[in-house]
């Protein structure tokens, strides 16, 4: 069988067409692929951070704890049952070697800091106000247009607050319409004679049902509110919220909002603030959209109840404000600790525990752990990281020399850096300029 030549050019095209690689995605021929690139960053911006012990300060060998001990020996040194281990365990190494290790960590506490203070661990009270709202936390490239807007006493959004009355820093008459006004000087569009034109095609649009404020809670996504700032709407200068004009003692523990499909008409980031009687506003908390999309769609925002602890519940005494009490655990055992939201650090500490109560003895010889300060829970090698989804980590701190942990106890080591190298693109820069890296060098 004879093939025509355009039959023969097809072929040819579908056997090339099968050998070559299939790009990842399509790729706009305008425009280059973004490329990562390596990036000192001073200020990580992450949702979670996970500190990891590594090493705990254990029974380091000294002129008295040799390996040459036939019980008793230092951790390190190699073994085969744990009665030959000052530390009483005797575990494998990373690559099968049966070492005598001190498995075991204990810290009093946890610190995370920025510019200079301490950053907030804790819920703050939502029980004493009587209005709430929402603001612009960075500039809006147009105006903001919001099609609704919900308070929950709950953190799942089950549980809607009702009643109230619709407040807003500005409300605009109506919508963006036409007059067909064609004597209106100048093109006002507000003259005795006005009428707001309906657009022609469906969806039929109505321009006056569009602008004031109580329209983002009529619970009809076809009617938004617009303040009348306009190219743009300033950061923090425009809010949108309900006044109940009396203590609502749930309180509010989750929103949902519907921005305009366009992202020049919707915020990046939400501050939400509740008001008190004495006639200030409290800030809750400041929602990014880091991992979710925004503008066009129901965004489902619950506002942190304080850190929330991923790994285990008891790791909540490193953030209870006390150095009496403490949290023990094994070598490798992450403690998670998530924000609720993105939360810039610059430094973090941690605090020595009081030594464990087993430890009796009074007279040491500068390395065994007793009561009057060496202690063998003391991590001394450990990793610090931050993550934005909780399985994606990015390492912000290494620490694989033995830190040098003093014999004092229940005090705070010095702060510890998070400058660290990350590999970033165009894609990882928020609309608000920050990112997982909030300052780049």
């Amino acid at each position: 069988m004879t093939l025509t030549i355009a039959a023969q050019q097809v072929l040819q095209f579908f056997i090339l067409t099968l050998t070559l690689p299939r790009p990842v995605r399509l790729q706009d021929p305008n425009h280059e692929v973004p490329t990562r690139t390596s990036t000192w960053c001073s200020v990580p911006n992450y949702r979670y951070y996970r500190f990891t012990p590594r090493q705990a300060r254990g029974f380091a060998q000294s002129p008295t704890l040799t390996c040459s001990l036939a019980q008793g020996k230092p951790d390190g040194c190699r073994c085969f049952g744990e009665g030959e281990c000052q530390a009483g365990f005797c575990i494998e190494d990373t690559v099968g070697v049966p070492r005598c290790t001190y498995p075991v960590i204990q810290i009093a506490e946890i610190e995370f800091w920025r510019a200079g203070q301490r950053v907030s661990t804790v819920k703050v009270p939502d029980n004493g106000h009587d209005a709430f709202r929402i603001m612009n936390g960075v500039d809006v490239s147009k105006t903001w247009g919001v099609w609704e807007l919900e308070f929950y006493s709950d953190t799942l959004c089950t549980s809607r607050l009702t009643g109230g009355s619709a407040i807003a820093s500005s409300e605009r008459l109506h919508g963006f319409g036409h007059s067909i006004d064609h004597t209106a000087p100048l093109g006002a569009h507000n003259t005795a004679r006005t009428f707001w034109q309906s657009t022609h095609e469906p969806p039929l649009e109505d321009f006056m049902l569009h602008g004031p404020a109580h329209f983002a809670f009529d619970r009809d996504v076809t009617t938004n509110w617009w303040p009348t700032c306009f190219n743009p709407c300033r950061a923090k200068t425009e809010w949108l919220g309900r006044n109940y004009s009396a203590i609502v003692t749930s309180g509010v523990k989750c929103i949902r909002i519907l921005q305009d499909k366009s992202r020049d008409f919707a915020s990046f980031s939400l501050i939400v603030q509740g008001h008190r009687q004495s006639g200030t506003w409290e800030t809750f908390t400041q929602f990014n959209a880091a991992t979710w999309n925004f503008g066009g769609v129901w965004e489902h925002l619950s506002i942190p109840q304080g850190v929330a602890f991923v790994a285990s519940i008891g790791h909540a005494r490193a953030l209870d404000f006390d150095l009496n009490s403490s949290v023990v655990e094994l070598i490798g055992t992450p403690l998670v600790f998530d924000f609720g939201v993105e939360t810039e650090i610059d430094s973090w500490r941690w605090a020595t525990a009081e030594e464990p109560t087993e430890n009796v003895a009074l007279e040491h010889d500068g390395h065994t752990c007793d009561r009057d300060g060496l202690c063998p829970r003391d991590p001394v090698r450990w990793t610090f990281e931050g993550s934005l989804n909780g399985s994606d980590w990015v390492m912000l701190q290494d620490q694989q020399v033995v830190f040098p942990i003093a014999i004092s106890r229940k005090r705070f080591i010095p702060f510890q850096p998070v400058h660290h190298q990350v590999q970033i693109s165009l894609e990882d820069v928020w609309p608000d300029g920050r990112g997982k890296c909030a300052v780049r060098r």
